[in-house]
């Protein structure tokens, strides 16, 4: 199945996904790929947790793997590839870029993050990810994390720093589009927001500050 074919698959909440990654780097080659799990209750009976922890996994790397494919074959240089998995019920998604205009930013690294919209977060959390400035913005507690946790990830040598050091400097409510400065100041980027038939995705790029 291609790229195309998966993502306008019938049932497949991530449909539109391809647009809003190809519209947030329009100077990069781009790709998305997903895989659904059967539904848990029906594995969990008959395969053990661990087993199906490493099945997922291993689905995860597989859709990563299909992104690289895709990317290659529209010209990306293999070693300019970039990508970001986030699983998350029974879905998993990998997105991926490539540098192809050597004038642009540059591109460091590329985050994801997929929440159903029913999850639920505390006010614990909320307080803990959620700056003073930040809570200005018209962003709903699953709306800070999943965009937090998506520029986190796009963020190169983010070990050692957690979600909640990334800075939203800015948010438009109508494009559902920031900016942000990661960790430390380790990079500084861009990220997307996306509601998909009840999903929350979070989608972002750093950029060489």
């Amino acid at each position: 199945m291609t790229e195309k074919d998966m993502l306008n698959h019938e049932g497949n909440p991530f449909a539109g996904l391809s647009r809003f990654w190809e519209n947030c780097l329009p100077d990069a080659h781009t790709a998305v790929y997903c895989a659904r799990f059967p539904e848990a209750n029906s594995v969990e009976s008959q395969v053990a947790p661990q087993t199906l922890r490493q099945w997922q996994w291993q689905e995860s790397r597989r859709c990563e793997l299909q992104v690289h494919e895709a990317l290659l074959a529209k010209g990306a240089s293999a070693n300019a590839i970039l990508s970001s998995i986030s699983h998350s019920e029974n879905w998993t998604v990998a997105v991926g870029a490539a540098q192809k205009n050597a004038q642009s930013k540059v591109l460091r690294g590329v985050g994801l993050d997929i929440e159903s919209s029913r999850r639920a977060v505390s006010h614990r959390v909320s307080d803990r990810i959620t700056g003073e400035e930040e809570r200005n913005f018209p962003l709903t507690p699953l709306e800070v994390w999943v965009s937090k946790e998506a520029c986190w990830k796009s963020v190169p040598g983010n070990t050692g720093t957690v979600v909640w050091e990334v800075c939203i400097k800015s948010y438009d409510a109508e494009t559902k589009r920031g900016r942000f400065v990661g960790p430390r100041g380790l990079a500084q980027g861009e990220f997307q927001l996306c509601h998909l038939d009840g999903w929350v995705v979070g989608l972002a790029a750093a950029y060489k500050p």
